[in-house]
């Protein structure tokens, strides 16, 4: 696996599980499904009419975030659907902003999200005392607000997005990432809310993915393309993460019209056009598993331009990514600027990697013509 593939692949699975890698389930955890939910203890509210408490008779979706988590961005397209798919049935979903350095930001951040956040926001309820203190940066602490530790923390959850999904009694239901919240919500709303059949929906989940990476590693394409297929007509919301699968497998079956196809989707997609992570993972699939002589050159640079221009060319990973579409273009110049740049801004963990790349694409520039 190339380092382009590895990273991509390992932030994809990342923005998946993560919710589920930072599960607690020991003896510190005190807040389970079936519980009373917690009071609603938020700071400022900062889009929606303020909510004081959370009433029976209504559902409710609580879902935590910060506008440094890039799965949380991902997300809120969908979180936004679901509320109004529901609202006139009683759903509020109410975005708490968690473990944030730097309030200031916050408001921003909704602003530009604009309706892709269509839901309440409000800020978590931290003393001054806990707030970091200046300058803040990455190494700041995390900052514990009255719902990141009534909520987050004593449900044993250390990693967010992370969504609560509470019913018209006032109970906790379910406690999940958002990407699985579909169905539980929906029971919610109905007031027929089911373990059992949630079981076994995430079985049969578990089944189709089990069965599509063994078709995968059978090299068994068309199978394997199907049985993606029926994963999403199940979970429409997994295609967040999935759809880029239906790349690799036109590219693994040689069909550049498909390939070419999807990539123009997500770049022209009203859902995807902004999507850093979409555009990235597209871009570095078709550099990646493509064979240069077949790709269309410059769908692959407009996919890096614009993955640049979302990232405001501010970021290492978008430097990365359009250095390599300006090396499959073979414009050496202009490769090395950017490469140079991504090594430059790389965090530490990366930046032999990002200097490995660097040092592959100046031979390239050298080698006899």
């Amino acid at each position: 696996m190339s380092p382009l593939r590895w990273l991509t692949a390992s932030l994809a699975l990342a923005t998946f599980t993560c919710t589920a890698l930072a599960q607690n389930t020991g003896k510190d955890v005190t807040l389970r499904v079936g519980d009373p939910a917690p009071a609603l203890s938020v700071g400022k509210w900062v889009k929606g009419e303020p909510i004081k408490a959370l009433e029976k008779g209504k559902v409710y979706v609580i879902e935590c975030w910060a506008t440094w988590c890039g799965p949380c961005k991902v997300m809120m397209p969908h979180v936004t659907k679901l509320q109004a798919q529901y609202a006139d049935k009683g759903l509020t979903v109410i975005g708490v902003n968690v473990w944030e350095r730097d309030p200031s930001l916050v408001e921003p951040f909704i602003k530009k999200m604009g309706a892709k956040m269509g839901y309440a926001v409000a800020m978590d309820n931290v003393s001054p005392a806990a707030a970091p203190a200046a300058p803040v940066n990455e190494e700041s602490p995390l900052p514990e607000g009255a719902m990141s530790t009534n909520w987050l923390k004593a449900a044993g959850r250390n990693g967010i997005p992370c969504s609560f999904v509470i019913d018209r009694e006032g109970k906790i239901v379910w406690i999940g990432h958002p990407v699985q919240m579909d169905l539980p919500v929906k029971m919610a709303i109905e007031g027929k809310f089911d373990q059992a059949v949630l079981t076994k929906a995430e079985e049969e989940m578990e089944a189709l993915s089990k069965a599509m990476q063994e078709q995968l590693e059978a090299k068994k394409y068309d199978e394997a393309e199907q049985t993606l297929g029926q994963i999403l007509a199940k979970s429409p919301a997994m295609g967040v993460f999935l759809n880029p699968m239906k790349l690799e497998i036109a590219l693994k079956k040689g069909d550049y019209a498909r390939v070419h196809a999807l990539a123009r989707g997500v770049l022209e997609g009203e859902e995807t056009r902004d999507d850093s992570m979409a555009l990235g993972r597209t871009v570095s699939i078709m550099i990646d598993d493509g064979d240069a002589a077949k790709l269309d050159k410059k769908l692959v640079m407009d996919l890096a331009t614009k993955l640049y221009e979302v990232e405001e060319k501010t970021g290492w990973h978008s430097e990365w990514i359009l250095a390599k579409a300006f090396d499959i273009n073979q414009q050496w110049d202009q490769a090395i600027s950017h490469q140079t740049k991504a090594v430059d801004t790389a965090p530490e963990q990366y930046k032999p990697m990002m200097q490995k790349v660097l040092e592959e694409i100046k031979a390239k520039k050298d080698a006899p013509k």
